[in-house]
């Protein structure tokens, strides 16, 4: 216990070390403590009588909020059961609450050395203990919700108390101004985009995405347009900031911006694996391109892959049968293709997107192949019969291969000279055909003498002029300056 108070009373540089409720890498001094609490000696005394008495320090004994959580380490090196999670689970949270309590309360910036080194520690202590918690709260509502009779399986009632917590210190961090000298910054700032990584990384997993929708908006006005200290933020930070955002655009179906961002943190992770050869960046990749090469199939864009990515990856490499798949104009074969991976691209949020925007481009690319061979370049003019052939033999029965019936098949069986009319409307509604129909002749007419890429637009230019990726009120305009 002394030299607990010594380390502490010295201004140990080990603080974020020593104030660790960490087992694993402090279970040492922990059991230490444990030992000299529960002795007769301390059984009868207050533990703020304790820390009043002992702490002397001049800069740490006139905080009351660091005194709560040296109360609440101690309390917790009393009362720990190394061998349940559950029974520690209110003294880690009230831990972790008096530690967000003590870091938020950071509002005053100090060129003092011994104030810097103190914020500086109290902020890595921060960092350690929210990493050391989120698997902990995970772990323990995923034991909860198997336990507890619930009409909701889905609570997950610590780990939203964590985003609680985590929301408060984003909201004590006051926006970052344009300051010519580094000791100004407060050093919590260098956290930002690190808490919000991980708070809207806790929202997606709890359900919550619309949440993330408030931290984007307010991120902005804490960063502003401070250049200085948007080049300070850690490149990694950006990264993962970027996929996230990416993966929030796409759950709110903004494709182009959505691809913007995950294919700009693509070729910023290939680059950088390019140079170190890290592992981890080789798994970040993987997880981008999850999201990355179906938008890009939707998209008409596809981002060119390393060998190694495919050969390691077969689920990646299914989605080069995907695009083959789809340039052929077989939605026989995308039909199959989509029954086989369900499960998968369920389980990553992507079914309903393939679902709901490949078959036209299928469809499109179908009567791009038929123009090609029965039409192009002798004439421009095609018969709605003969479109309606080439589509029904791509939307041809495939239940005898062994695979059943779903809801795209049945909804393409019955192709008729109607329906073909139909399509080729939309397409031209859409921009991704330029031509005439004529009902009563039974034909369509496109412009002569002309490139077949007239006829049949690039799908991604047409998208990205009705659907920019910029506009005058981009919430994540700060990126752009980087």
């Amino acid at each position: 216990m002394d030299l607990f108070f010594n380390q502490i009373n010295k201004g140990s540089t080990n603080l974020s070390k020593i104030l660790s409720i960490d087992l694993q890498t402090n279970g040492k001094l922990i059991a230490i403590l444990q030992n000299s609490l529960n002795t007769p000696a301390f059984n009868s005394t207050k533990l703020c009588d304790v820390i009043e008495e002992r702490l002397n320090n001049q800069l740490l004994s006139t905080s009351t909020r660091f005194k709560l959580l040296i109360e609440s380490f101690l309390n917790y090196c009393s009362k720990v059961d190394p061998w349940s999670i559950w029974n520690n689970i209110d003294l880690i949270f009230q831990y972790y609450q008096d530690l967000t309590n003590l870091v938020s309360s950071f509002v005053t910036i100090s060129d003092l050395p011994n104030v810097i080194s103190l914020n500086i520690q109290l902020c890595e202590l921060f960092r350690s203990m929210t990493l050391f918690i989120i698997p902990i709260s995970l772990k323990v509502d995923a034991v909860y919700s198997t336990s507890v009779s619930t009409t909701n399986k889905n609570d997950y009632i610590f780990t939203t108390q964590l985003t609680l917590f985590l929301a408060k210190f984003f909201q004590s961090i006051k926006p970052l101004n344009n300051r010519l000298n580094e000791k100004e910054r407060n050093p919590k700032n260098e956290l930002l985009l690190w808490v919000v990584n991980r708070l809207n990384n806790l929202y997606i997993k709890i359900g919550s995405s619309s949440s993330c929708n408030n931290i984007f908006q307010n991120i902005s006005h804490k960063i502003g347009n401070d250049v200085a200290g948007i080049k300070s933020i850690h490149k990694f930070d950006v990264l993962e900031y970027r996929f996230i955002l990416g993966r929030f655009y796409l759950m709110q179906n903004k494709l182009t911006k959505a691809f913007y961002h995950l294919n700009q943190t693509y070729t910023e992770l290939s680059c950088l694996y390019e140079f170190y050869h890290f592992q981890q960046f080789y798994i970040n990749i993987e997880k981008v391109l999850k999201y990355l090469l179906p938008l890009g199939l939707v998209l008409g864009k596809i981002p060119k892959l390393q060998t190694p990515i495919i050969n390691n990856n077969p689920h990646l490499a299914e989605y080069q049968n995907l695009a083959k798949i789809t340039m052929s104009g077989d939605l026989s074969l995308f039909n199959e293709w989509m029954t086989r991976n369900q499960d998968i691209l369920l389980k990553e949020n992507v079914y309903i997107l393939l679902l709901d925007k490949l078959p036209l481009i299928i469809l499109r690319n179908c009567i791009k192949n038929i123009f090609q061979i029965t039409t192009y370049p002798a004439s421009n003019k095609i018969s709605y019969e003969v479109i309606s052939r080439g589509l029904q033999y791509s939307c041809r029965d495939f239940a005898f291969g062994g695979v059943s019936k779903n809801s795209l098949t049945l909804m393409f069986q019955d192709l008729d000279i109607f329906n073909v009319e139909n399509v080729l409307i939309t397409l031209i509604t859409y921009n991704l055909l330029k031509g005439n129909c004529f009902p009563m002749n039974k034909v369509m007419v496109t412009m002569k003498n002309v490139s077949i890429n007239e006829i049949f637009p690039p799908i991604n230019e047409k998208i990205l002029v009705k659907f920019p990726v910029a506009n005058g009120d981009e919430k994540d305009s700060w990126l752009y300056q980087l």
